[in-house]
């Protein structure tokens, strides 16, 4: 917050005194903090000004870099046409000034914005021409990152095997560049995408080959993620017993990483699974606690709602207990 007001002040001083050169850097910076921050309308305004100085310079290489931000501004906020015609834009700067690596980026990018607004086939031939790119000038993890992205178009056009051989394809790129975190995070996306199949036991097997590698060398949100994905996983084929262990580690990671929702939300799969295990006062207790954990932080949706659910449930629960007693 401090940078941006000191870079507002100076992009003002600088227009004022006419001084270009400097007014066009604090745009820049401007906008990359914008981006950061998730002001895009902003980020798009900074970036648009600041293409208009380096189209008069003439410079090139600068001009495709900020293509690509405005770019990148547009498509994180949802101005899908403007990024696709920036990114483009930047494609062609890419393209003339011999930049590989800008050019598979590119594609990468123009890959995900389509497949975004459902432009399936224009997600595929981009993502491929990225890919070709990537392999072809050995930039390996961009090589991997375009193969996911694939594969998440490949499933939702339901052409499942494609998906999984993309994946398959990144994964073994990973093993070849010793790349622990890499590997954790396609188990895992191997894992969602046959547990969304309904595949749970290929499901639990990526998972649990994942965990290791994810606990070590990825974010704690994504070890989080695989392990309330594992235990819902584990709570279809009827392994309350195991979905528990999930959820009460995700339930330290919730206290670890100081996030309420995390915990409340492992709390309330606690007592989900209790439900489901038919375990009645567990399930309760579970729930009581989740509910108190959300009162601590009502200034977040993703508690409000969660702390929404968890109060119809009690209230059906207190509605089935009075029908039942005939009361």
């Amino acid at each position: 917050d401090k940078a941006i007001e000191y870079l507002e002040e100076a992009q003002s001083i600088s227009n004022k005194l006419g001084h270009v050169g400097d007014e066009k850097t604090s745009m820049d910076l401007l906008g990359q903090c914008c981006l950061s921050t998730g002001n895009y309308e902003r980020a798009i305004e900074c970036f648009a000004k600041v293409l208009e100085f380096v189209r008069l310079e003439g410079k090139a290489k600068k001009e495709m870099e900020v293509l690509n931000m405005l770019a990148q501004a547009c498509f994180k906020g949802n101005v899908f046409d403007r990024a696709e015609l920036n990114f483009k834009l930047s494609l062609e700067k890419a393209q003339k000034l011999g930049s590989k690596e800008v050019q598979a980026q590119v594609l990468d990018d123009l890959g995900r914005l389509c497949n975004t607004v459902k432009k399936y086939q224009s997600a595929i031939t981009y993502l491929k021409e990225g890919k070709t790119l990537a392999h072809q000038n050995n930039l390996k993890i961009r090589e991997m990152g375009i193969l996911e992205n694939l594969s998440m178009t490949y499933m939702q056009t339901s052409k499942h095997k494609k998906a999984f051989d993309c994946l398959d394809g990144a994964l073994e790129i990973g093993r070849k560049l010793g790349d622990n975190r890499w590997q954790g995070l396609i188990l895992k996306k191997m894992g969602d995408y046959h547990k969304s199949l309904k595949e749970y036991t290929a499901a639990i097997e990526k998972y649990e080959r994942g965990l290791p590698k994810v606990r070590k060398f990825a974010v704690l949100p994504i070890e989080y993620s695989l392990l309330e994905n594992l235990g819902n996983t584990y709570l279809e084929i009827g392994g309350y017993e195991k979905s528990m262990i999930c959820f009460r580690h995700s339930r330290t990671l919730g206290k670890k990483h100081a996030d309420p929702y995390m915990e409340a939300k492992a709390l309330w799969n606690l007592s989900l699974t209790c439900q489901r295990s038919r375990e009645d006062g567990e399930a309760l207790s579970f729930a009581e606690m989740a509910t108190q954990t959300c009162l601590g932080a009502q200034n977040n949706e993703d508690v409000k709602n969660l702390a929404a659910e968890i109060k119809e449930w009690m209230i059906k629960r207190v509605e089935d207990e009075i029908k039942d007693s005939g009361l």
